[in-house]
Order: C-alpha cells, then sequence, then structure tokens
C-alpha cells in the first residue's frame, strides 16, 4: 500500500502480520519433523519403516489451530514394487551425497553432517526393505 509521507513523498507501507510469520514457523518445524520420519519420492512423502508418524499431528493440530481451518496429513498404504522404490532411494542418496560434498566443499559443515545422517538413514531403510522382501520369481 502506497502512503504518502509528511514531507510528502510516496513510500511503501508493509503490515506485518503476526499470524503469517506463525504460520510459517509452524510449518518449518511441521516439515522438520517430516524429514526426520520420511523422505521425498517422486511419489511423494514415504515413511521410514521405523517411523512413528504420530510426531506429525501435534505440528498438524497446531498449525490448524493458527490457520483458523483444519490442516490433515493422510497416510495411506500403496503398493510399489520393491525395484521402484529401491531406484528412488538410490536416486536420493545419490542427490544427498551430491549437496554433502558441495556443502563440504562451501564450508557448510553442519549441514553436510545433516546429509551424512540421511544418508545413513536412507542406507538403513534400503537395507530394511531388502531384509523384508519376499524371494519372487527371477530373485
Amino acid at each position: 500500500m502506497m502512503v504518502r509521507t509528511e514531507d510528502g513523498r510516496e513510500a511503501q507501507l508493509m503490515v506485518f502480520d503476526e499470524r503469517a510469520e506463525t504460520l510459517r514457523n509452524l510449518r518449518r518445524g511441521f516439515y522438520n519433523a517430516l524429514k526426520r520420519v520420511a523422505w521425498r519420492s517422486p511419489l511423494g512423502w514415504l515413511l521410514f519403516s521405523d517411523a512413528d508418524p504420530s510426531v506429525l499431528e501435534g505440528w498438524m493440530r497446531q498449525l490448524s489451530e493458527v490457520a483458523g481451518e483444519t490442516r490433515r496429513v493422510y497416510i495411506v498404504d500403496i503398493l510399489v514394487p520393491l525395484e521402484v522404490i529401491l531406484e528412488w532411494l538410490d536416486e536420493h542418496v545419490a542427490w544427498a551425497r551430491a549437496r554433502a560434498t558441495r556443502a563440504r566443499r562451501r564450508g557448510r559443515r553442519q549441514e553436510a553432517m545433516r546429509l551424512e545422517r540421511l544418508i545413513e538413514r536412507l542406507m538403513e531403510e534400503r537395507t530394511r526393505l531388502l531384509a523384508r522382501a519376499v524371494p519372487g520369481p527371477g530373485r
């Protein structure tokens, strides 16, 4: 919104909505919690096998209260061939390794360490999935 100052100049008036800032902070917290229990795939977020999705409930409740509307996270069971999930995991590991290498080159030690933990978690997930796999024809 444009306003005139006392000396006649035009200035842009910006009003910050505290609720918007609170929503941004809550969304950031929610996505940080989501990254602890799930990993991003081309299909969407996939929960780690050992994850407890109930950690997201508190964040969703707070987001709904502040937004004044119900926010939901749907957790659904899907059937995806193991080979496809392993391919997605491998792609995500490669992405994280490249980002960790770039972070180390730029001196961002904390970011590199966070990505190394993610890589370790993804590799553990890969091992769990392979251990639970039922051998089928051609395997």
